[in-house]
């Protein structure tokens, strides 16, 4: 099974951060190596089991600490030393104009393009990390939306069934009135209809 996305980048960056000298960037690379460790610990195969194993993320968990250890370090005397002799050196190593002097330019700006293409990587999980937090905020102010939205239309269905309930009241109060006038028009129609049959038989 090949590597992920996430791997490839923390392998990126813990391959150019201990050619970093500036501090400010070492502790974003160190920052963006840890958020990334926990990116892929936390991903899994479909049958449930971490994508990479226990000792590969201990193995990546021991490089970054080893760089976090390199932030404000102290330059032991036997490192300065041997810079010396470099800076000595390197002025007849380009006077001689040789294949290695040129292959040692070639390789610094390589490292330099490299350091280039990891910063924009952090910059850029930075950013996604950025776009994760509004997303999550927006999720969240649309699901106030949406229980403000259920609540009032949960009030209009109680003020309606209650206007429902109302409506049923009147109608009855209004059939027993009709059921009742009727009534009283037919006494009355009975009542007439007896007087004028008494009228003709007297």
């Amino acid at each position: 099974m090949g590597i992920s996305r996430t791997e490839v980048s923390l392998l990126r960056l813990l391959d150019s951060a201990p050619r970093q000298q500036n501090q400010a960037k070492l502790v974003d690379y160190v920052t963006t190596s840890r958020e990334l460790l926990e990116q892929l610990a936390a991903e899994t195969t479909s049958a449930g089991i971490s994508s990479v194993s226990k000792a590969k993320l201990n193995e990546y968990s021991d490089k970054i600490n080893k760089l976090a250890a390199r932030l404000a370090p102290e330059v032991p005397d036997d490192a300065k030393a041997i810079n010396e002799i470099k800076e000595e050196h390197s002025p007849e190593v380009e006077q001689v104009g040789s294949p290695v002097a040129l292959s040692s330019g070639l390789r610094r700006r390589l490292i330099k393009l490299q350091e280039d293409l990891t910063d924009e990587m952090v910059e850029l999980v930075h950013q996604l990390k950025e776009s994760s937090l509004m997303m999550n905020q927006s999720v969240q102010d649309t699901g106030k939306i949406l229980d403000s939205t259920e609540r009032a239309v949960e009030h209009s269905l109680a003020g309606t069934g209650r206007a429902n309930a109302r409506a049923v009241e009147v109608y009855s109060l209004t059939s027993k009135t009709t059921c009742f006038q009727w009534f009283l028009l037919f006494i009355m129609a009975c009542m007439f209809v007896m007087v004028v049959l008494l009228i003709r038989i007297t």
